[in-house]
Parts: structure tokens; sequence; C-alpha cells
């Protein structure tokens, strides 16, 4: 009994709980789907299988014209593994049906991406295709955990619970199924929240070992991300905008609160230099102006930032649908968030919020403007998704006590139901789409099954144990919320 109460009283007890949650909340999102699931999959893991630059990594391929790869060989079983794709009613079962062997595609990366998150991942890759894309899952995972953490460990207690409450209420259902597939997004997603919460804590320390840690997070953030997609370079730059003048009091007065914005401003011009994406995105396709498709992107451009929490757009490759239990408790969730945040905005505050917003709202708008594309055809949610989720951290962070927005307990107890409700009814809605296809509609997700992992829990203790491990994981982060009724108190300008 000394020994467990010792454990209990050690400063790294609830981190470690919080972290092992995470985790297992993330494992059973990991293990919701099979391989392929993630948009562009069959892209991604031909470039794990072969990182860039092909010509040098051993692997088989065809030159082209100008000499360098056209096609390379791959397992078939990673052309095959999105059979199902578009197909709703379609399990997951014909990935198991792949012909065995050896298959030439030109789907992989040329350039695109900057690489060395494809390079990274191979180190998991196998012959064992599907326990190689469930340990590159859960790895990932495990970044995020690590970065965020981190990043919360390095806090001011009064300002930690922005991490775990900010995340909590903008991860579900996008944020979690994202973040634990093999998308290069999970990375960038991952790292710039990291780094935006490593900012966060380097600005507020109280004593050079939080400047440091939040130094590092912020640091090692930026660099996952960068190396992940070309266009997180844009999102560090948001980051530091948003940070820079919430904070410009301090970078005013102590030069050592520059150290780390110089680094992270370094990683997102490495981003923007080794990469495709931004010039075939904003430059490469330039259309004439028309008036009348800016005004109709303009009226429905809110709806790709709103499908970030499941209203209008699917998981997969958009093809999962997911039910009005999901998107309605996510946007009630983070409505109590902004509706808190609004009572407690200055003019610093509304110019620091205005960064993110661009991301959530300008910068798709002229990438479909660019391009001659109306809202639905290029821009996804998951693209808006970091911009988002820190939209929301800024807005939690209450500059005046340098501390979190205070909530309710009426407003934290909503907020935990709604949460936990939206992630457990999101991956119940998930697992049945690969185990059945979605015309079958039994809770049992045991019940007719066609497709599951060879090993480890089946579907329905899967659900179990990832929906009560978040459900404890966001009961931990609002736990001071739940335990102080009472109404928001005022706070003073800032």
């Amino acid at each position: 009994m000394t020994f467990l109460r010792a454990i209990k009283s050690h400063w790294l007890f609830l981190p470690a709980v919080f972290a092992l949650l995470a985790l297992v909340a993330g494992w059973a999102w990991a293990f919701s789907s099979p391989q392929g699931s993630s948009p562009d999959d069959n892209y991604h893991l031909d470039s794990i299988w072969c990182p860039p630059p092909v010509e040098v990594t051993g692997c088989q391929w065809v030159a082209g014209p100008d000499g360098s790869a056209r096609q390379i060989a791959v397992p078939a079983s990673l052309v095959g593994a999105t059979c199902y794709a578009y197909k709703p009613a379609d399990s997951g079962a014909c990935v198991d049906a792949t012909e065995p062997g050896m298959t030439w595609t030109d789907r992989f990366d040329k350039g695109d991406y900057p690489g060395p998150y494809y390079r990274i991942m191979h180190v998991f890759a196998s012959e064992h295709i599907g326990r190689s894309v469930l340990m590159m899952r859960i790895a990932n995972v495990l970044v995020a955990v690590i970065l965020i953490g981190g990043a919360s460990l390095s806090m001011i207690p009064t300002l930690r619970p922005v991490a775990g409450i900010g995340v909590s209420a903008t991860v579900v259902p996008l944020g979690a199924f994202v973040i634990a597939s093999v998308n290069p997004s999970s990375w960038a997603v991952s790292g710039i929240v990291g780094a935006t919460l490593g900012l966060l804590a380097g600005f507020t320390a109280d004593r050079t070992s939080r400047r440091v840690g939040g130094g590092v997070v912020a640091l090692l953030g930026a660099a996952v991300a960068a190396v992940a997609r070309a266009d997180s370079g844009i999102f560090l730059v948001m980051v530091l905008a948003a940070l820079g003048i919430l904070f410009l009091d301090r970078l005013r007065r102590d030069l050592r609160a520059w150290f780390a914005p110089v680094g992270v401003a370094l990683a997102a011009l490495w981003s923007q230099t080794h990469g495709a994406q931004n010039s075939s995105q904003f430059g490469a396709h330039a259309h004439p102006i028309s008036f009348s498709l800016f005004f109709h992107n303009l009226a429905d451009i809110p709806a790709v930032a709103a499908g970030v929490f499941g209203l209008n757009w699917g998981l997969g490759w958009l093809d999962t649908k997911l039910p009005s239990m999901v998107f309605l408790p996510a946007l009630m969730s983070v409505a109590v968030l902004v509706t808190v945040g609004l009572a407690s905005l200055s003019v610093r505050k509304v110019l620091a919020l205005s960064a993110p917003l661009a991301g959530c709202l300008l910068l798709p708008l002229v990438r479909l403007q660019l391009g001659g594309e109306a809202v639905g055809e290029a821009i996804q949610p998951r693209y808006l998704l970091a911009s988002v989720m820190v939209f929301v951290l800024i807005l939690l962070v209450d500059r005046s006590r340098e501390s979190t927005l205070a909530f309710t307990r009426r407003q934290a107890f909503v907020v935990v139901v709604m949460l936990s409700v939206a992630n457990a009814v999101a991956l119940s809605t998930n697992i049945r789409r690969y185990v059945t296809g979605d015309d079958v509609w039994s809770p049992n997700l045991d019940a007719g099954r066609e497709w599951w992992w060879p090993s480890g829990p089946g579907p329905n203790l899967t659900l179990a144990i990832g929906a009560l491990a978040f459900s404890a994981l966001v009961v931990g982060v609002w736990w001071r919320s739940l335990r102080a009724p009472g109404p928001t108190p005022d706070r003073a300008a800032e």
C-alpha cells in the first residue's frame, strides 16, 4: 500500500495515466479500419515501401523519358488495399483476397512531399503488410501523445488544461481518424498542434526548465510537421503569427523568447522549399477571376471547416458517412468552448485569432478560386484540421490571468458527455463500415463479420476499450471544471 501511495503521489502519475488513456483510445482508432483506409493510402503506402528517392532505395523501377522513375514495383496487396474505396456497402474483406507477389504502379511520391516522413515510416515496412500498417499507425499515435503531453508538462499549472481541453474538443471524429493513420497529415496535425502548445508553454514559462521544455517540444513539433507535408510551412507561419501577436509583450522584453519561434520559422521555410504541394495548389493552375464562383464559395466555405466534426463529410475516402449523433454532439461541444472564449475577447486576441481563422477560411477560398473549383471539389476538411484546433487552443488562453478560461460544472458536464457520445458513435460507425459495409445496421459489430484483423480483440471489444479510454481521458482533462461549480468568473480585460 505504501508503494502504491508513493506512485500515486508522484508528479508524473496523472500525466502517465492520461498518456496511457490517449494511447489506448488511439489504438482503437488504429484498429478500426483495414490497410488503405485513409485518403490516398495507395499513394502513401507505395511511397513508404519505396521511399524517395526510389532510384537509390533498392526498389525495382522503370525509367521515364527524363531518366527518373516512372513506375515502381511494390507488393500487390498495397495497390489492392483500396479495393473498397468509394464502395461503402463493401467490407474490407477484399483486401485479404488481393493477389500475392509484386505489381507495378505509378502512384508514388515524385517530389510532391518532403520525403523524410516516408523514409522514417519505411522502418516499419515488412512482408507482413497489415502488421506493418498497424505498427505505423500506433507509432503515429505515440508521436501525437509525446508532443501534446510534453507540451502540457512544460506549461505552468494554470495553463495546462488548455492542451487537454482544446485537443479533446476538436479531435473527434476526423482528428482521431487522421492521427491514427499512415497519412502524412497525421504528422502535420500532431506537429502543428505540438508546436503551438510548445510555444505557448515557452512564452508563459515561469522558470528555465519550462521554457526549455516548451521550446524543445515546439521545435520537435515543427520538424515533425515540416517533414510530413510541404504545406505545413504555411500553417506553422500561421501559428507564429497568432502567438507572436498574443505574446508580443514577451517578445519585446525577453530575447530568450525568440529562440523557439526562430527555430519554428526555419522549419517552416525548409518545408516550403522541399515539396511541390504549394506550387501545384496555389500557382500552377490559376483560372480567370470568377466573381460568381467567389461568392458561391464564400457562402459555403464554413462547411469545410465544419467537416472536421463530421458534418457532411465522411471518414476514410470520404465514403464513411457519419450519423448525426457524431457531428451534433461534436459541434455542440466546441460551441461551448467558443461561447466561453468569445466572452473574454480583447483586441489583441481577436488579431491573434485572425491567423488560424485565415487558415480555416481564407486559404481554402484562395485555393478554390485559383483552381476554378467549388466547395467540395478540391479542399477536404483534413487540410483545415490543424487550423481549427489551433483556433480553439488560442481561444482558451486567458492572458489576464495566464490561465485556461474557466468553465462551470454544467458546461464541463455537457462537453464530457457530448464528446464521449460522439467518439463512441464515430468509432462504432468506422468499424462497422469495414467489418460488413454500411448496409448492416446491427449494434453488434461481430454480427455478420466479413473482415477483421487476424489477431487482437474483436470489433465489439475494440469499441468498448476505445470508447471507455477516451471517455476516461475526457473526464480527466475536464476534472477541474467538473469539481468547480458556479458561474464563470468575471475576467479582467487583457
